[in-house]
């Protein structure tokens, strides 16, 4: 039996694409497939996935982790040796650095194969705050050439979304096969046999589900739940998810006050991914507001699959990507997330409208049916792997970009 380590070293072990999409499938698939992590989750096995994780350590060691800088040295050392220790053919990285980890292992053990899977725009979010500083531009040019030279060194790059691919195929230059597998929702997790949706109540309730800060829409879509029940109407909103930062955390606090709108507000904290449905399926309306930064306007949410596979109607931002999918499948509603009128505009035709809340769900949820559902990037996933075990050499696989 083939064994596959997927490595990750920002996310959780549980993360919905970590664990309960590429780890489930692999596993599924026959494959004996270990989760390994920064991130505490002790050493178990669920669903036919092994976890595995870097414990924190005692004594002096846990001081000088601690430290800037030269802290991360024998954090990571202590990383290559805990994927020393479990022989793997196949290692599935999930961030820049732990894609160096996995080229250390593959220089000891020279048949091991290592695919690097690009979620995010690096090092643009690795550096956010401070970016057009001097100081923030000379970081992003080193991250970004490190980041090249890995890249140029693995076996293949797995992307979750086309623009990010375009990027990867650039630094590459045809040396490695690079492919979109998309994020798409599990359908046996959304739409499950005998699940039924909530239900109708005479009020409203609006969705948010993922990380939570203002450059995602915080602001306007609190403001957008102060203005309805100010005039009369009762709106509540719930926001699925965790604050990214304790600055969002502050904000959040700040404007539910500001506005007085406490008791019209749920905020949920973490979900596991397997209960993210039973919050979304309270909503009448979902909301992806995200604002035209670097990193957004050239994102794809895996949240607006998700609300899309619980048939529900989408207010949206009116960027290429999203767009693309909101008009094609008749989902939703498109905005500029910078004007709360047009925000406001949209929610109340969905709010005055449950005929087209119900025609726009339906159509959402046909897409994802049809489409947009990880059975198309499973079998993409597997095709990946079952070219690199035939033939170490030369990696071809299906992309599924669309």
């Amino acid at each position: 039996m083939k064994k596959i380590a997927i490595v990750t070293t920002g996310h959780s072990p549980l993360d919905d694409r970590v664990f309960y999409k590429e780890a489930w499938s692999l596993a599924k698939a026959g494959f004996s497939t270990s989760i390994i992590s920064f991130k505490k989750s002790g050493t178990h096995c669920r669903s036919g996935v092994y976890f595995l994780s870097l414990e924190k350590p005692n004594g002096i060691l846990r001081i000088v982790e601690g430290l800037p800088i030269i802290g991360a040295f024998p954090r990571y050392l202590r990383f290559l040796l805990l994927l020393l220790r479990n022989t793997v053919d196949i290692i599935h990285c999930h961030e820049p650095d732990a894609v160096w980890v996995a080229l250390a292992i593959r220089y000891i053990r020279k048949r091991c194969r290592i695919i690097y899977e690009v979620r995010e725009w690096f090092p643009e979010t690795t550096i956010r705050k401070g970016s057009t500083s001097l100081g923030g531009n000379v970081r992003k040019f080193v991250l970004r050439g490190t980041d090249i030279l890995a890249s140029r060194r693995v076996n293949a790059i797995v992307s979750v979304e086309e623009p990010k691919a375009k990027r990867y195929e650039r630094y590459v230059q045809g040396r490695v096969p690079v492919l979109t597998i998309r994020n798409y929702p599990r359908t046996d997790l959304f739409f499950p046999s005998g699940a039924r949706p909530r239900a109708r109540a005479a009020s409203t309730v609006g969705l948010y589900s993922g990380g939570i800060s203002l450059d995602r829409g915080l602001e306007e879509m609190l403001w957008l739940t102060k203005q309805i029940n100010d005039q009369g109407y009762d709106f509540s909103l719930i926001l699925n998810g965790t604050f990214i930062d304790p600055q969002s955390k502050r904000d959040y606090y700040r404007l539910t006050e500001a506005y007085n709108i406490a008791r019209h507000v749920t905020y949920t904290g973490w979900v596991q991914h397997e209960n993210v449905p039973d919050y979304v399926r309270q909503a009448d309306i979902c909301f992806v507001i995200l604002h035209p930064t670097e990193i957004y306007y050239r994102a794809l949410p895996i949240k607006l699959f998700e609300y899309m596979a619980c048939a529900q109607p989408i207010v949206a931002s009116d960027f290429p990507l999203i767009r693309e999918i909101v008009v094609g499948s008749k989902c939703g509603l498109l905005v500029n997330p910078l004007d709360k009128t047009s925000i406001m505009e949209a929610t109340w035709r969905l709010i005055c409208n449950e005929s087209l809340r119900e025609s726009l769900g339906k159509n959402g949820l046909r897409a994802v049916q049809s489409m947009y559902n990880w059975n198309v990037s499973q079998a993409s996933l597997l095709d990946l792997y079952n070219s690199m075990l035939r033939n170490p050499n030369k990696t071809r696989a299906r992309d599924n970009r669309k």
